[in-house]
């Protein structure tokens, strides 16, 4: 039977990182490692993770192996990414983002079957899973973007199925590499001083593949819109698209060209994301930026299969890029950033003027505490001083 070397990523997760690790003890098996390289974190995690090494929640025969980094290192996951990648020793490769947690049932079916192809003449080389959202604010699971492209996926094989992992999202921890693979071909997360290094990874790995498993089985589960999460970005971190889009194009030969279209339209599905979301200081760099991208789509592509596919203001704000009227791309996406801060700011008031309702209710009553009134007048001055500092 293979091993398995699970590589946990953490930096300030100390809220979540015990479940994480608990949830890896619940599927690592005799000969199985867990390496956790925490990115110098300035919260509590490294607390728990020295008290999970204590807990006597793994199995005796799964190693256990933290590498507290010193320093923090530049950019997003990539550098502990691949530190993690040069401790491992097992047989298949599993990631998992420390606010995250691992689903047994789906995770152990999916390395059962990619254990099975190992053993043969001509193993597949990764096994992509599917995952759910657990929205933190909310409370609830959500699907991922992507829950449509699954339909058939199962039986792809070839350039259909290197086409279609193409296509899902690029995250990591959804997947199961073949180590031997990953160190045959040199495949590591870029590292820079930029953020979201999985995606040019994602690509690299499925352009080297020669096999493709996929397994629609939930393996994990992702937190979303929790504090200091780096997909709450607004600012000019997410420039870091268009030079992942130029890496993963640099060696695109002419002939590829469903690969150099897939390319361009993630782009183009990336930066409309962007534009529901850049805040104010960030749309001058980025609107500069993306002309450099997009003026160099090939006109045909363009027109053909790019701006037929994408929503009409998003179609009209990129023609305006392409076309080099920078200032008034500029100036639409100022105003969608004022709308959207607008109506952030509404949604504050209109939470304060409730908490000013209950306030008044409460002073009214004959038994009202002062303490509490107290408290909360002081979490509605704070309340409204962020207003103040949004405003301006």
């Amino acid at each position: 039977m293979s091993t398995l070397s699970l590589i946990v990523t953490s930096f300030d997760v100390g809220p979540w990182i015990t479940a994480a690790l608990d949830s890896a003890a619940r599927v690592l098996r005799p000969g199985d490692e867990l390496i956790v390289v925490d990115d110098a974190s300035r919260d509590d995690g490294p607390g728990h993770i020295h008290a999970f090494a204590t807990s006597g929640k793994l199995a005796p025969d799964v190693a256990f192996r933290p590498i507290l980094l010193g320093r923090n290192t530049p950019g997003g996951v990539g550098p502990a990414a691949n530190i993690g990648l040069a401790a491992a020793r097992g047989d298949i490769v599993a990631f998992l983002d420390g606010d995250d947690w691992i689903e047994a049932e789906g995770f152990n079916a999916a390395r059962d079957r990619f254990d099975a192809e190992l053993s043969s003449r001509n193993p597949a080389d990764i096994l992509i899973a599917n995952y759910l959202e657990w929205h933190e604010a909310g409370g609830h699971d959500r699907l991922p973007a992507d829950a449509g492209r699954w339909q058939g996926a199962e039986a792809l094989t070839g350039r259909e199925a290197r086409n279609r992992a193409i296509a899902l999202i690029a995250v990591p921890w959804r997947k199961l590499y073949r180590r031997a693979f990953l160190e045959t071909e040199r495949l590591r997360f870029p590292e820079g001083d930029f953020f979201f290094e999985d995606n040019p990874f994602h690509w690299a790995v499925i352009r080297a593949a020669k096999r493709i498993l996929f397994c629609d089985r939930v393996i994990c589960r992702h937190r979303i819109a929790r504090p200091g999460q780096t997909m709450a970005s607004r600012g000019t971190e997410l420039l870091a698209f268009f030079t992942h889009y130029n890496t993963i194009t640099a060696d695109l030969g002419w002939r590829e060209r469903t690969l150099r279209l897939q390319a361009m339209r993630w782009l183009v599905s990336n930066m409309t994301w962007h534009m529901e979301r850049l805040a104010p200081a960030a749309i001058g760099a980025w609107v500069a930026a993306a002309h450099r991208a997009v003026s160099g789509f090939p006109q045909r592509a363009w027109r053909d299969n790019l701006r037929p596919s994408a929503e009409t203001w998003v179609a009209e704000l990129l023609d305006t890029i392409r076309a080099g009227d920078l200032s008034k791309a500029e100036n639409r996406l100022l105003a969608m950033a004022m709308t959207r801060q607008q109506a952030h700011l509404e949604h504050q008031l209109n939470a304060i003027r409730g908490e000013i309702v209950d306030l008044r209710a409460a002073a009214a009553r004959p038994n009202g505490k002062a303490a509490v009134l107290d408290e909360r007048m002081e979490a509605m001055v704070a309340s409204f001083e962020a207003l103040a500092v949004n405003a301006d």
